[in-house]
Protein backbone atom coordinates (compact mmCIF):
# COMPACT_ATOMS: atom_id res chain seq x y z
CA UNK A 1 0.00 0.00 0.00
CA UNK A 2 0.93 3.02 -0.68
CA UNK A 3 1.62 6.44 1.45
CA UNK A 4 -1.25 8.81 1.63
CA UNK A 5 0.29 12.63 1.01
CA UNK A 6 -1.09 15.65 2.95
CA UNK A 7 -0.02 19.18 1.94
CA UNK A 8 0.26 20.99 5.23
CA UNK A 9 1.37 24.69 3.39
CA UNK A 10 3.09 24.88 0.04
CA UNK A 11 6.57 22.88 0.39
CA UNK A 12 5.50 21.04 3.50
CA UNK A 13 4.01 17.63 2.96
CA UNK A 14 3.49 14.57 5.23
CA UNK A 15 2.93 11.05 4.42
CA UNK A 16 1.68 8.21 6.29
CA UNK A 17 1.54 4.46 5.56
CA UNK A 18 -0.57 2.76 8.26
CA UNK A 19 0.79 -0.59 9.17
CA UNK A 20 -0.43 -3.57 11.53
CA UNK A 21 3.59 -5.46 10.03
CA UNK A 22 5.41 -3.51 13.19
CA UNK A 23 5.17 -3.09 16.83
CA UNK A 24 7.32 0.34 16.05
CA UNK A 25 6.34 3.75 14.96
CA UNK A 26 9.10 5.06 12.64
CA UNK A 27 8.95 8.61 11.70
CA UNK A 28 11.51 10.82 8.84
CA UNK A 29 11.90 14.50 8.32
CA UNK A 30 13.32 15.25 5.14
CA UNK A 31 14.73 18.69 4.17
CA UNK A 32 14.95 18.94 0.44
CA UNK A 33 17.30 21.38 -1.33
CA UNK A 34 18.82 22.03 -4.57
CA UNK A 35 22.80 19.89 -4.61
CA UNK A 36 25.37 22.38 -4.28
CA UNK A 37 28.67 21.32 -3.18
CA UNK A 38 29.86 23.64 0.01
CA UNK A 39 26.20 23.56 0.92
CA UNK A 40 26.56 19.74 0.95
CA UNK A 41 29.60 19.97 3.57
CA UNK A 42 27.55 22.51 5.50
CA UNK A 43 24.49 20.59 5.68
CA UNK A 44 26.40 17.11 6.10
CA UNK A 45 28.42 18.60 9.29
CA UNK A 46 24.95 20.32 10.14
CA UNK A 47 23.55 17.17 10.59
CA UNK A 48 25.91 15.56 12.78
CA UNK A 49 25.86 18.69 15.36
CA UNK A 50 21.61 18.40 14.93
CA UNK A 51 22.19 15.12 16.34
CA UNK A 52 24.70 14.91 18.63
CA UNK A 53 22.90 17.11 21.57
CA UNK A 54 19.99 19.69 21.98
CA UNK A 55 18.67 22.78 24.04
CA UNK A 56 16.91 19.78 26.51
CA UNK A 57 19.97 17.42 26.30
CA UNK A 58 22.97 19.48 26.25
CA UNK A 59 25.57 16.23 26.64
CA UNK A 60 25.10 13.36 24.04
CA UNK A 61 25.42 10.83 27.11
CA UNK A 62 21.89 12.64 28.17
CA UNK A 63 19.99 12.44 24.41
CA UNK A 64 21.47 9.07 24.53
CA UNK A 65 19.85 8.05 28.22
CA UNK A 66 16.59 10.18 27.34
CA UNK A 67 16.48 7.77 24.05
CA UNK A 68 16.78 4.35 26.28
CA UNK A 69 14.10 5.47 28.34
CA UNK A 70 11.69 5.39 25.88
CA UNK A 71 12.15 1.85 25.19
CA UNK A 72 15.08 1.86 23.25
CA UNK A 73 13.95 4.78 20.68
CA UNK A 74 16.40 4.88 17.85
CA UNK A 75 17.57 8.03 16.85
CA UNK A 76 19.73 9.56 13.93
CA UNK A 77 20.41 12.10 11.63
CA UNK A 78 22.14 11.85 7.83
CA UNK A 79 22.70 13.71 4.98
CA UNK A 80 22.64 12.05 1.42
CA UNK A 81 21.98 13.04 -2.06
CA UNK A 82 19.00 12.23 -4.83
CA UNK A 83 19.60 12.98 -8.37
CA UNK A 84 20.23 16.82 -8.47
CA UNK A 85 18.37 17.28 -4.53
CA UNK A 86 20.71 16.97 -0.97
CA UNK A 87 18.68 15.40 1.87
CA UNK A 88 19.09 15.76 5.98
CA UNK A 89 17.17 13.49 7.26
CA UNK A 90 15.74 12.98 11.22
CA UNK A 91 14.82 9.56 11.79
CA UNK A 92 13.09 7.97 14.69
CA UNK A 93 11.89 5.26 15.60
CA UNK A 94 10.13 4.33 18.88
CA UNK A 95 7.41 1.33 20.11
CA UNK A 96 4.00 1.83 19.37
CA UNK A 97 1.83 2.92 22.63
CA UNK A 98 -0.55 0.28 21.56
CA UNK A 99 1.85 -2.57 23.03
CA UNK A 100 2.48 -1.28 26.45
CA UNK A 101 1.09 -1.25 29.44
CA UNK A 102 1.73 2.83 30.01
CA UNK A 103 1.73 5.41 27.02
CA UNK A 104 3.18 8.60 26.27
CA UNK A 105 5.84 7.11 24.37
CA UNK A 106 5.21 8.55 20.91
CA UNK A 107 4.12 11.82 22.28
CA UNK A 108 7.43 12.41 24.09
CA UNK A 109 9.10 10.99 20.59
CA UNK A 110 7.49 13.98 19.30
CA UNK A 111 8.57 16.47 21.66
CA UNK A 112 11.88 14.94 21.10
CA UNK A 113 12.28 15.60 17.54
CA UNK A 114 10.42 19.06 18.21
CA UNK A 115 13.56 20.09 20.34
CA UNK A 116 16.00 18.70 18.05
CA UNK A 117 14.24 21.09 14.78
CA UNK A 118 14.01 24.16 17.33
CA UNK A 119 16.14 24.59 19.97
CA UNK A 120 19.69 23.34 19.32
CA UNK A 121 22.33 23.22 21.88
CA UNK A 122 23.20 27.06 21.34
CA UNK A 123 25.89 29.02 23.29
CA UNK A 124 25.66 32.87 23.12
CA UNK A 125 22.98 32.58 20.23
CA UNK A 126 24.79 30.46 18.06
CA UNK A 127 26.30 26.28 18.12
CA UNK A 128 28.85 25.64 20.67
CA UNK A 129 32.16 25.83 18.51
CA UNK A 130 33.48 22.13 20.45
CA UNK A 131 30.99 20.59 18.92
CA UNK A 132 30.79 22.05 15.73
CA UNK A 133 34.75 21.43 15.77
CA UNK A 134 34.43 17.74 16.54
CA UNK A 135 31.85 16.91 14.07
CA UNK A 136 33.82 18.50 11.32
CA UNK A 137 36.46 16.29 11.76
CA UNK A 138 33.74 13.26 11.85
CA UNK A 139 32.80 14.24 8.40
CA UNK A 140 36.23 15.07 6.92
CA UNK A 141 37.07 11.31 8.49
CA UNK A 142 33.92 10.27 6.14
CA UNK A 143 35.07 12.00 3.00
CA UNK A 144 38.52 10.62 3.62
CA UNK A 145 37.53 6.91 4.07
CA UNK A 146 36.51 7.02 0.56
CA UNK A 147 40.42 6.63 -0.71
CA UNK A 148 40.47 3.60 1.73
CA UNK A 149 37.65 1.25 -0.25
CA UNK A 150 38.69 1.02 -3.82
CA UNK A 151 35.14 0.07 -5.57
CA UNK A 152 33.98 3.68 -4.02
CA UNK A 153 36.68 5.38 -5.04
CA UNK A 154 37.17 4.41 -8.57
CA UNK A 155 33.19 5.06 -8.98
CA UNK A 156 33.86 8.48 -7.88
CA UNK A 157 36.09 9.19 -10.13
CA UNK A 158 35.01 7.85 -12.91
CA UNK A 159 31.74 9.97 -12.07
CA UNK A 160 34.43 12.92 -11.95
CA UNK A 161 35.60 12.25 -15.35
CA UNK A 162 32.49 11.28 -17.70
CA UNK A 163 30.37 14.44 -15.57
CA UNK A 164 32.51 17.14 -14.21
CA UNK A 165 30.95 19.94 -12.16
CA UNK A 166 27.89 17.70 -12.12
CA UNK A 167 25.55 16.31 -9.20
CA UNK A 168 26.32 12.85 -9.95
CA UNK A 169 30.34 13.44 -9.14
CA UNK A 170 29.38 15.55 -5.76
CA UNK A 171 29.82 14.04 -2.32
CA UNK A 172 26.55 14.07 -0.30
CA UNK A 173 29.78 15.58 2.44
CA UNK A 174 31.09 18.05 0.09
CA UNK A 175 34.86 18.49 0.31
CA UNK A 176 37.47 18.52 2.89
CA UNK A 177 37.99 22.28 2.19
CA UNK A 178 34.63 23.28 2.81
CA UNK A 179 34.07 21.55 5.63
CA UNK A 180 37.18 23.14 7.26
CA UNK A 181 36.23 26.86 6.18
CA UNK A 182 33.02 26.02 8.21
CA UNK A 183 32.55 28.30 11.44
CA UNK A 184 29.93 28.38 14.39
CA UNK A 185 28.14 31.50 12.68
CA UNK A 186 28.00 29.58 8.96
CA UNK A 187 26.40 27.04 10.24
CA UNK A 188 24.01 28.91 12.11
CA UNK A 189 23.02 30.60 8.80
CA UNK A 190 22.93 27.16 7.39
CA UNK A 191 20.18 25.75 9.61
CA UNK A 192 18.05 29.07 9.62
CA UNK A 193 18.38 28.68 5.39
CA UNK A 194 17.64 24.70 6.16
CA UNK A 195 14.54 25.66 7.83
CA UNK A 196 13.37 28.61 6.05
CA UNK A 197 13.85 27.54 2.20
CA UNK A 198 13.99 23.91 1.70
CA UNK A 199 11.24 21.47 1.04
Amino acid sequence: RMFTKVELQKGVNLYIRKTEQFKTITMSIKWVAELDEKQAAYRAVLSNVLQDSNADYPKQSDLRKALDELYGTVFYMDAGKRGNSHIVSLNMECVNDEYLSTSGVFDEAMKMIRTIIFNPNFQDGTFDESIVNREKRTVIERIRSIYDDKGRYAHKRMLELMRPNDPASMSSSGMEKDVESITSATLLDTYKRMLDEDE
